[in-house]
Order: C-alpha cells, then structure tokens, then sequence
C-alpha cells in the first residue's frame, strides 16, 4: 500500500498487476503479504474475513482463507492513512479457475 492506491503482486504466477482490482480463484486458498511504501495503512476484504495491518518497512500476512463464492468484493484501506483515504479501496473479483488462468495469461504471468 501506499498512500493512495494499493499494488497487488502475483509472485507465485509470475505476474503483477497495478488494476483496482483483485481477480482470484474461487476455491482456492490465498495469503496475502502486506506492506506499506509510506504510512500505517490497513488492508481489509471483510467479506473474507481478512484484516491486517500494512505497516512501512515490515511485512505482514493474512491468514489463509478460501473464497468458496463467485461474486465481487472490495479491499479497503481502514487505517486512516492521510487526505484521501476514503478512497482507498479496489475491487475484489472471485472468478472460475478457467477464468482466472486466462486472467493471468493476460497479465503476461503463467497460470
């Protein structure tokens, strides 16, 4: 994180994306590692449960969770993190696995 956007990185697929939004897999556990380039911020899908402080010069992990629900979410920050932290925040998207794997593809990462 930082202020104001998060980045999200997918190291495992060799691929990363600067979107506003998240694409996983349904079905399949996650773990997100959290940092933050400037101020305390706080990474939170409370659809899944997910809560976590991103602090600057540590990283910090979710606990393992599994989307079990195609749908749409959202990732917010609940730190407030400076002028514009209302707006913060980047969907979520829980997708098939066929759907993520082209999603991957696409983002030059294999699946």
């Amino acid at each position: 994180g930082q202020q104001w956007v998060w980045t999200f990185y997918y190291p495992q697929y060799g691929a990363s994306s600067q979107a506003q939004e998240i694409e996983l897999p349904v079905n399949r556990p996650i773990q997100f590692t959290v940092t933050s380039k400037d101020v305390l911020h706080g990474f939170a899908i409370r659809a899944l449960g997910i809560r976590v402080d991103a602090n600057p010069g540590e990283v910090t992990t979710t606990p393992i969770v599994t989307p079990t629900e195609v749908g749409s979410y959202q990732v917010n920050c609940v730190e407030l993190c400076g002028l514009y932290h209302s707006y913060m925040w980047s969907g979520v998207n829980v997708v098939s696995a066929s759907t993520f794997s082209s999603w991957i593809i696409s983002q030059g990462g294999h699946p």
